[in-house]
């Protein structure tokens, strides 16, 4: 038996080393979202298209985050976690019905101009999403694009993802 035992120094110097350094690579929102159910990517894609009916809003895919701005004001912003999609709206967090389960970011910098946020795993969170959506467009007074089409996000999604490949 003492044959067989061994101690780690035994094993030579690059043998720790193989284990300690994994490279990791962190993904960004696209490459995220792409590997996402395909019930998330079906709500990401709604919401998407949802949010660009109202006249002046643009989206723009950055690593972290989709943001939906009109101008310099920013209105929404999607992102991603595990099993769940997160909006965060520009609305005050004080006159946010409670019933609809939100919480307060706006204490984190990058929530400072959205501080409502909701998590989306379900199709009630879904409606709720939407009448929140619905809430920032009248403080904006924004109006809807009846020649607004749909956009395909996904095809948006691959795109982005391929360039930070890159």
């Amino acid at each position: 038996l003492s044959e067989h035992l061994f101690s780690i120094n035994d094993l030579g110097d690059g043998f720790l080393s193989d284990f300690t350094e994994n490279e990791y690579v962190e993904k960004n929102f696209a490459q995220k979202l792409l590997e996402a159910d395909y019930e998330i990517i079906k709500r990401y894609d709604e919401l998407k298209n949802y949010m660009l009916t109202f006249k002046g809003v643009k989206s723009r895919v950055s690593n972290d985050f989709d943001s939906f701005n009109m101008g310099r004001t920013q209105l929404f912003k999607l992102g991603y976690s595990t099993k769940s999609l997160k909006l965060f709206l520009n609305l005050d967090y004080d006159k946010v019905e409670t019933r609809l389960k939100c919480k307060d970011a706006g204490h984190k910098k990058a929530y400072a101009e959205v501080p409502v946020f909701l998590r989306i795993k379900s199709d009630r969170a879904m409606r709720n999403a939407k009448y929140l959506i619905n809430q920032v467009v009248a403080k904006f007074e924004l109006k809807q694009n009846p020649k607004q089409v749909y956009v395909d996000s996904v095809k948006i999604l691959r795109t982005k993802a391929k360039t930070y490949d890159n």
